[in-house]
């Protein structure tokens, strides 16, 4: 019998002890996330930048519900022009990950700059600075400030955009 229902499945915590990869501390929390749907309408495997947050926006798609509502994730079936993305706090910064780079953020500044393969973060490219990196900062302070405006000003709904 084929189930009517969808499912996600996700871990709550990664497998340190396989891969040497999740050794690192920029990919320690790295976790699989499956969706099911007995149409079988989603096949294969998506390796961009997804997160928890994620999951519902994904899941509204899934449903096709058309109704506004407010997430700070993305939907991984959803509009190819945003573009997928990380966030994360570690070792007292803000990591914003995205295309090519990684962004390391104090709240208020860039600090560092490194390539998406770089997974123990050992090149800092700040003195390299292009375009796709001067975007990705931009796009850190924003998701912060809407986060934290958001959070201390109790306007989570979206009738509050």
């Amino acid at each position: 019998m084929v189930s009517k229902y969808n499912f996600v499945l996700v871990a709550d915590h990664d497998n340190l002890i396989h891969y040497d990869l999740y050794y690192n501390d920029q990919y320690a929390h790295t976790v699989p996330i499956l969706f099911y749907t007995p149409k079988h309408t989603y096949k294969g495997v998506n390796r961009d930048w997804a997160q928890q947050i994620d999951i519902f926006p994904t899941l509204m798609d899934m449903i096709g519900y058309d109704k506004p509502f407010r997430s700070w994730g993305r939907s991984l079936l959803g509009d190819p022009k945003v573009p997928p993305f990380v966030m994360r706090y570690a070792s007292d910064l803000y990591q914003m990950m995205s295309g090519n780079y990684i962004c390391t953020f104090d709240g208020e500044k860039a600090v560092g700059f490194y390539h998406k393969d770089d997974y123990a973060l050992k090149t800092n490219l700040i003195k390299q600075r292009n375009a796709e990196m001067n975007q990705l900062e931009l796009r850190c302070k924003a998701f912060l400030q809407d986060y934290m405006e958001r959070i201390i000003d109790k306007k989570l709904t979206s009738k509050s955009n």
